[in-house]
């Protein structure tokens, strides 16, 4: 069973997935964080993670994309 909001308000889900989002977020921060040192010990580069990343993300937000976003984006497939 998933999580009951009481009251179930748009503002209420709203605040939800902010919740979730800053989540995620400070989640994607810890692997990157833990990426950058893994490449400072084995000498590779700290930049080639971050910008497979920033591909990712601007391809998401792409105009080509449109308003419809498909799971082959988000996949890398």
């Amino acid at each position: 069973m998933g999580v009951t909001l009481n009251p179930d308000t748009p503002e209420a889900r709203k605040a939800l997935n902010r919740l979730a989002r800053e989540k995620m977020k400070y989640r994607l921060l810890a692997d990157i964080s833990l990426d950058l040192v893994i490449c400072e010990l084995e000498g590779w580069s700290k930049t080639e993670y971050l910008n497979e990343l920033k591909d990712m993300i601007n391809e998401l937000g792409g105009e080509k994309n449109g308003p419809d976003i498909s799971r082959k984006n988000v996949s890398g497939k």
